[in-house]
Parts: structure tokens; C-alpha cells; sequence
């Protein structure tokens, strides 16, 4: 059976979805190295194992539909979250730039999930709807965490010498 236009949509879809994650994990490796707060810490590694999960659920779901995860998207995703590691690690403020850097990325999880969840919820795929809702509901509740860090990100910016 031919894939209609909607599920190519889809397979591309989450196909992105996966390279988020992906970036999103090395991005909450380096965070987690490099927070100045045991606490944090361990927040952003928690996250970061909930959304390797996540993960892993996505590349099922594309196997589901005969696919796998897509190199070019996989390996821009590393690149890119090297590069941002990378980036970060030379700035003098770095906590600071990296819970607002955590906040949005986890944004953009929540806008990515919504419109996969309404899209394969349309087509009929109702595995993945609620895997897309899983996935929002695990990253809203991170950009909840994340924004509780604010106080500690003011105060890391008023205070640095």
C-alpha cells in the first residue's frame, strides 16, 4: 500500500521530532556538566533520560511505518548541539544563557509534539498521537522546571562579578 501525502508528512515529521530530541539530549549532557548546582543538575539528567526515552519511542513509531530515523537529520542534530556546547562552554556567563538556552528548547519540544500529536491524530495514528502527547506533557512539565530556575538564573546574573 502507497503512504498517502499526510503520512509522508508525517514520517518527516518525525523524523525531525527525533533529531530534536537527539540534539535536545547532548544539549541536556552539557548543561547537566556544566551546572553549578548539584540540584540542577540532577534535574537536567532526569529530563535528559526522559527524553532519550522519548527517543526511543519516536524510532519505534517510525519503524511502525516502515522508516527509520533519517542520518542527514541525526547527524545535523549532533553537529549542532556540539557546536552549542561548544559555544556555551566559552562564554564567561554561561549558567545564565544556559537555563534560558533550556527553556527555549523546551518550547520548541512542546510546538513540535502539539502539531505531531494533531497530525497523526487526523491520519489516524492514534499511537502516535498519544506518544506526541506523552512527549508534551513531559516537555511542558520541563518548561515548568526550567522557569522555576529563573530566581537562581537572576541571581547568577546580578551577582557575577
Amino acid at each position: 500500500m502507497a503512504a498517502t501525502t499526510g503520512t509522508k508528512r508525517l514520517v518527516a515529521a518525525l523524523e525531525d521530532a527525533h533529531a530534536l530530541e537527539t540534539r535536545t539530549i547532548e544539549a541536556l549532557t552539557s548543561l547537566a556538566e556544566s551546572a553549578p548546582d548539584a540540584k540542577l543538575r540532577d534535574v537536567l539528567e532526569q529530563h535528559r533520560d526522559e527524553t532519550a526515552e522519548i527517543r526511543s519511542r519516536l524510532e519505534a513509531a517510525l519503524v511502525t511505518l516502515g522508516h527509520g530515523t533519517s542520518m542527514r537529520k541525526e547527524r545535523q542534530a549532533v553537529l549542532t548541539a556540539a557546536l552549542k556546547g561548544f559555544a556555551g562552554s566559552l562564554r564567561d556567563d554561561a549558567s545564565p544563557h544556559n537555563l534560558k538556552d533550556w527553556y527555549v528548547t523546551e518550547h520548541s519540544e512542546l510546538a513540535t509534539f502539539a502539531i505531531l500529536s494533531r497530525a497523526a491524530d487526523r491520519l489516524g495514528y492514534r499511537d502516535i498521537a498519544q506518544l506526541s502527547r506523552d512527549a508534551t506533557t513531559l516537555h511542558r512539565n520541563a518548561a515548568e522546571a526550567a522557569a522555576g530556575w529563573f530566581d537562581y538564573l537572576v541571581e547568577l546574573m546580578v551577582d557575577a562579578p
